[in-house]
């Protein structure tokens, strides 16, 4: 896959060595919320169980990547309460039937550190241990084209070189044919039950007490096309995948299927279970760097294989696109909530890639991750003003207003759409998207007479109205970072419907650069009663 910035594109395949050095992230200063009044500002953890009760729904729906022990060396930004860490088979078993305790100790530590901040922990298990690989050769056919991976021509510590041959079994055209150097931990194992044994001490050591981690990730995007699995899908499910859910499942955790990747057609892997009969085998069914819509395809399938199954994107993001953030998190936590998410505050998350990156334009990963050095991103200050908004356990769908131009609820991207929320008992919050029809930053409303607004230029509003709600309640325009605007109530508003006329244009510097060019902008309208 190439490098990109682009929110639907995947990152390169060094993206994981980027962030080796996120865990020692010193003590950060805590982040002042630049609310004027926070709704409903995410109440302190302080119940150290990775089994507790979210103090944030919308903060348990959020997770990163990599952050390791720095995710609680200060306030969790946003309510975050996930990270996803890798427990590498090479570190854990360096040579066959030795397990090193040093290791495991340090990961134990580092979950201790995180369920202290009222965070939790998601272990991968992954990748394949030098001294366990495959070395002779193997083929297997998918996806219209055969794969034959050769005998061992050379090799270094990590890697083989090999020769590879793909042919189109359509046409018998030779795609490649060529010696190849791969990386031996994407490698599959040679004995499945040198693999068993892993995850059994893994699993057994982090479910006990005190620790009780309740999830586990098996390996991560095992397929060809991301390079984190040299071999067949099928191959992959029956000598990874299944015996490793069985170990989990002993265990009473359950089992996230490790990061269906992008680009690849999401219905390969629902087809992928029914061969295999292994719905089953997974209790979260997670992708990575999909469009939203993918993940209610999944969970819709998933209900007609009467499986009501947890859908998590744990990987997203990685972009410097900024706006992807408020446009993306509310409509998926909108749609999150009316798919039970309330009842079930595991059932669907967004996990974002990666936790830090350094304040360097060199640095490949700049903006593109929550922290920048030891402050919050552009990205992380996005989260952390969502999460102040939608802060606190009760959160619910809200469904009494209007707009003009007419603008509803969308899971999609790309679409102009608006959400609002019920926090606790006397706060709506409500995202308004705006998406631009071309590089002029024009919204069109093709829907009631080709309204159109500038949205960099003039002084356009959208019209809200809230039915029930008093005009003895305060209204304000809050942006994406944060800085809030009070406003009016439009003359002739009453207790029926009382109506605001709020400004499409940014009025801070900061969140104007943002959104200038943004292809969604996003802005909120909260209500205090």
């Amino acid at each position: 896959m190439a490098s990109s910035a682009n929110p639907g594109d995947a990152p390169n395949l060094s993206r994981r060595r980027l962030f080796a050095g996120a865990a020692a992230i010193g003590a950060a200063a805590a982040v002042t919320a630049r609310l004027s009044a926070p709704a409903a500002a995410a109440p302190a953890v302080t119940e150290p169980s990775a089994a507790a009760a979210p103090a944030s729904l919308f903060g348990n729906f959020l997770g990163t990547c990599q952050a390791g022990g720095a995710i609680a060396d200060r306030p969790l930004v946003g309510g975050m309460s996930w990270t996803r860490e890798d427990v590498y088979w090479s570190g854990v078993e360096p040579t066959k039937g030795a397990f090193d305790p040093a290791y495991l100790d340090s990961y134990q530590a580092m979950v201790a550190k995180v369920q202290s901040a009222g965070a939790n922990v998601l272990p991968i298990l992954d990748y394949t241990a030098n001294w366990a690989v495959r070395r002779d050769a193997y083929s297997w056919e998918e996806g219209g084209r055969s794969y034959t991976i050769g005998p061992v021509v050379s090799e270094t510590t990590n890697a083989f070189d090999r020769r590879v041959t793909i042919v189109d079994t359509a046409t018998g055209a030779t795609v490649t044919d060529a010696v190849q150097t791969i990386d031996k931990s994407k490698c599959p194992p040679a004995d499945v039950a040198d693999w068993e044994a892993y995850v059994e001490k893994v699993v057994s050591e982090l479910t006990r007490a005190p620790y009780d981690v309740r999830y586990f990730e098996i390996w991560n995007e095992a397929h060809w096309d991301s390079g984190f699995w040299y071999g067949g899908l099928d191959d992959y499910l029956t000598t990874i995948h299944l015996p490793a859910a069985k170990i989990i499942q002993k265990y009473g955790a359950k089992v996230v299927y490790g990061g269906w990747v992008c680009g690849v057609n999401v219905n390969e892997w629902l087809d992928l279970l029914d061969r295999h009969d292994a719905w089953w085998s997974v209790d979260v069914m997670d992708m990575h760097y999909n469009p939203l819509p993918a993940m209610d395809h999944v969970l819709t399938e998933s209900r007609h294989r009467r499986r009501d199954i947890a859908v998590w994107q744990d990987e997203i993001g990685y972009t410097n696109q900024t706006a992807f953030v408020p446009n993306t998190y509310a409509k998926a936590f909108h749609w999150a909530l009316s798919n039970g998410l309330a009842d079930d505050p595991d059932r669907f998350k967004l996990f974002w890639f990666a936790w830090h990156a350094y304040n360097d334009p060199n640095d490949p990963s700049y903006d593109m991750c929550v922290l920048s050095s030891d402050e919050l991103s552009p990205i992380g200050r996005c989260l952390q003003t969502l999460g102040t908004l939608l802060g606190g356990t009760d959160v619910r769908t809200y469904g009494r207003f209007r707009t003009s131009p007419a603008l509803s609820p969308q899971l999609d991207e790309r679409a102009s759409a608006a959400e609002a929320f019920q926090v606790g008992d006397d706060t709506i919050v409500l995202a308004v998207h705006l998406a631009r029809q071309g590089p002029s930053n024009i919204y069109w409303d093709f829907s009631s007479g080709l309204t159109a607004l500038h949205l960099n230029q003039f002084d356009h509003t959208v019209s809200v109205s809230f039915p029930g709600v008093a005009t003895s309640a305060t209204v304000s325009r809050v942006d994406i970072y944060g800085n809030s605007q009070r406003l009016d109530w439009a003359p002739g508003s009453d207790g029926r419907a009382a109506t605001v006329l709020v400004p499409v244009r940014d009025a801070a510097d900061d969140a104007r650069a943002t959104n200038g060019n943004a292809e969604v902008r996003t802005f909120y309208v909260v209500v205090r009663r």
